[in-house]
């Protein structure tokens, strides 16, 4: 049996003297134009040499073409689209020169970040003392039985052992500087909440974690239907609020913590209500109807509105929207430039948007349909994208996940490989690794016969959104 082919890629940064000033270490990776002819003459011919360009450097244009059409080669130019007509660089009419000379085009992703010096917001992969893999929600090791918690301060699960007293914990291993934990007065409840206490002052106030004690009305527990549901509800919002907390985001507990500004939640079940009970937020109170943690249920109201996408988590991140946007938003003109003006009136707006439905061109403006409702729509259906596209990468970064390909021919620079951040520099960087990664889900998805896992469109206007939530979210 013989060994299939192999091939050999030559990959050229720049060429000749730069006309922009380098990058420290780039200078080790430019070459001169004798060495660069001197390449191209030992390849010219050869099937198993594949060449590429990359950074979008301007002598790809005015050195690399010419002297490629010469031989009768073709290359593939790997573009930084964020890059684009900086001086240097490679503009709009260079990108159309390459292709309509038949080079293909591939993304290098969107401002040249190194992604090997980022480091994670939060962690989404843990092991146990065994070396076991454990998920956020374990509260016992299935290999080791080992206990297990969430340390929500520094965001990870974490293998536990007995500290002295009843009910005290501390960290597999710890040398008794560590930190002693109790856990969460829900440990033994329908949710089995895996989240802990640090002892401390604190600590010495409350029964609950930072998640649970922000619940500030449950269902009739005695009904075990309705113990499920709030189970199931607890479990993505415990997701949701590690993620605020690791944002630096304010998770005050309105009972607890403060009783002005603080969070609420409001966990009711509509069908089992004299009254409707309709999701949403009001001062800082969420209201969320646990029916639409029964799938079935969830699942019919989504198909009856027409919905792309509803889940739970989508809910309470769209609501935590809501309660974010007057703690955050400081320049309320810059918002209303952005959103639409949010004094508009919202029952007419309500009225208007079951009447008339969205306009037709609302995907070039809005992540969603339900977005051109009324501005407060817009900002938190858009603060729930951010939610989501941080959540999803960061999980891809934790569990090292990537995507290659496909390499193909293309008119513009749409990249179609990820290698997921950690906490990239701003939004745009963060979207470099989103969409790629997206394409590939999707694809898997209707693979195995299911919908899209993403069914959105993120439009330039969107784009512009994301990037100032992140902004205020950054600077918070």
């Amino acid at each position: 049996m013989t060994n299939p082919p192999s091939t050999v890629t030559l990959t050229v940064h720049g060429i000749g003297t730069p006309v922009r000033p380098l990058d420290p270490g780039e200078d080790e990776v430019w070459v001169t134009v004798k060495q660069f002819e001197d390449v191209l003459d030992a390849v010219a011919g050869r099937a198993d040499v594949r060449l590429t360009f990359d950074d979008a450097n301007a002598s790809d244009v005015e050195i690399a073409l010419p002297h490629l059409v010469k031989r009768g080669l073709t290359a593939q130019f790997f573009l930084p689209a964020g890059l684009l007509g900086r001086p240097g660089r490679l503009t709009d009419e260079n990108v159309r020169e390459l292709v309509d000379a038949g080079m293909t085009l591939g993304s290098h992703g969107w401002a040249h970040c190194d992604w090997r010096q980022l480091s994670p917001v939060v962690r989404r992969a843990f092991r146990c003392r065994c070396e076991r893999p454990v998920f956020f929600g374990n509260t016992r090791c299935l290999a080791c039985n080992a206990e297990l918690g969430y340390d929500a301060a520094r965001a990870t699960v974490c293998p536990l052992e007995p500290s002295g007293a009843e009910g005290v914990w501390r960290r597999h291993g710890d040398d008794g500087s560590g930190p002693r934990y109790r856990r969460c007065g829900n440990f033994n409840s329908a949710v089995v909440c895996s989240w802990l206490l640090e002892i401390d002052a604190d600590a010495a106030r409350v029964e609950q974690c930072r998640s649970c004690r922000l619940n500030r009305t449950l269902p009739d527990l005695s009904q075990p239907d309705n113990q499920r549901l709030w189970a199931r509800v607890e479990r993505d919002k415990q997701r949701m609020v590690a993620s605020l907390i690791a944002l630096g985001l304010p998770v005050a507990a309105r009972s607890a913590e403060d009783a002005e500004r603080g969070l609420a939640f409001d966990l009711l079940r509509g069908s089992a209500a004299p009254e409707p009970v309709i999701t949403g937020h009001l001062n800082g109170v969420i209201t969320l109807d646990i029916d639409e943690a029964d799938d079935a249920r969830r699942e019919a109201i989504r198909e009856s509105m027409d919905e792309p996408y509803r889940t739970v988590l989508g809910h309470l991140r769209h609501e935590i929207g809501h309660y974010y946007q007057p703690i955050l938003v400081r320049d309320w003109d810059r918002c209303r430039e952005l959103f639409g003006d949010d004094r508009e009136d919202y029952q007419a707006a309500l009225d208007r948007h079951y009447r008339e439905g969205p306009p037709a061109d609302w995907p070039q403006r809005h992540v969603s349909a339900y977005a051109t409702m009324h501005p407060w729509e817009d900002w938190a259906e858009t603060f729930a994208h951010y939610l989501h596209i941080r959540d999803v990468l960061q999980t891809a970064v934790a569990y090292g996940v990537s995507v290659s390909g496909p390499a193909l021919a293309a008119s513009d620079a749409t990249p179609l490989y990820s290698y997921p951040g950690a906490a990239p520099d701003d939004l745009r960087a963060m979207l470099d690794a989103w969409f790629p990664l997206t394409y590939a889900l999707n694809a898997i998805n209707r693979s195995l016969g299911e919908s899209d896992l993403y069914p959105f469109v993120l439009a330039p206007a969107v784009i512009d959104k994301l990037v100032y939530i992140d902004g205020l979210i950054r600077s918070a």
